[in-house]
């Protein structure tokens, strides 16, 4: 918005300097100055300031080029015949192409090649087995304002670190909680790093993706190398070459793939299935959109907990009532 608004006041100051200068400056210079900042203003280019004003400059002098050679120099029918030949479109044409898509065309073809031999990068999230929960005695545990309950009832061990809770069950059960507070999101960090880059997450990735932290996630969860394609949106080839890169710490983090789930309290994914991977994690978000993270496992040599166990904490997970212990 500013620099349409930027662009608007420079072409406005230029109309009122046409009246009181001369020469080639007022007849062809200054209109096409004009031209181009009107004519350059665009909501799809991702890019920020350097990237506008270079396109402000090469389409001013362009229009200058024109409006000087038909409107001002003499046999402007001429001058037409003789700058419009085939060879100079496509070279004109051809530079635009590559000055408007050089940088989003080159972040594709570079994530593609980054990703070529990652088969855990086509791995998207699928909804949650549908398996009965554990309704055996258990426990019901309460950490960082958040409540759940554990199908297992001897809790061995409860170690309280800096940002995270482990806990140890008598069967070799261990459940790590991860303090809420110290959950630092990719939306975060993105939204950290704009000052510096100039330009806002919304400009990059889009309103509806950064409308929330789970959005962000999920976006970013669900992209696959198939969605790095060319496009006509520069937004869109650069937003989803970014996405992609962040997906990277996420694939194969599990063996036993990715899976989406939403409760009454929270909705997120689960990474990895209990019966195959060491820990199974949980990543959710609460309507607040804080995230939550817990790994469930057992020590080695003990048996792993079912997903019904995974199952009885992910939907058990709720903000702590007033009267939960800590």
């Amino acid at each position: 918005m500013k620099a349409k608004l930027t662009a608007a006041i420079v072409g406005c100051t230029l109309v009122l300097l046409l009246f009181y200068q001369h020469g080639f400056l007022n007849k062809a210079l200054l209109p096409g100055f004009y031209l181009s900042a009107m004519l350059t203003i665009s909501g799809d280019s991702g890019y920020g300031k350097p990237y506008y004003v270079l396109g402000l400059v090469i389409n001013a002098a362009i229009f200058s080029y024109i409006i000087f050679r038909l409107l001002i120099s003499p046999k402007p029918l001429h001058e037409l015949r003789r700058l419009v030949t085939p060879g100079r479109i496509i070279c004109v044409v051809t530079l635009v192409l590559f000055v408007v898509y050089a940088l989003p065309v080159f972040a594709v073809v570079h994530a593609r090649w980054l990703v070529r031999n990652m088969p855990a990068m086509w791995i998207v999230p699928t909804p949650l087995p549908i398996v009965p929960i554990e309704r055996s005695e258990g426990l019901k545990l309460s950490y960082y304002g958040y409540e759940f309950e554990v199908p297992w009832t001897q809790l061995n061990r409860e170690q309280k670190l800096r940002s995270m809770t482990v806990l140890n069950f008598g069967n070799g059960a261990v459940v790590v909680f991860h303090e809420p507070a110290e959950e630092m999101s990719e939306l975060k960090v993105m939204k950290q790093g704009e000052r510096k880059q100039g330009l806002t997450v919304e400009d990059i990735f889009g309103d509806k993706a950064t409308s929330s932290n789970y959005a962000f996630r999920s976006k970013i969860l669900y992209l696959t190398p198939k969605d790095l394609r060319l496009s006509f949106s520069r937004q869109e080839m650069a937003a989803n070459s970014g996405l992609i890169l962040l997906k990277l710490p996420h694939a194969g983090l599990a063996k036993g793939g990715e899976y989406s789930f939403q409760t009454e309290w929270l909705r997120g994914f689960q990474d990895g299935d209990p019966a195959i991977d060491t820990m199974t994690i949980i990543n959710c978000f609460d309507a607040q959109d804080r995230e939550i993270e817990i790994w469930v496992g057992s020590t080695e040599g003990k048996k792993k907990p079912s997903q019904a166990d995974v199952n009885r904490i992910i939907y058990s997970l709720r903000p702590a009532t007033a009267s939960s212990p800590t």
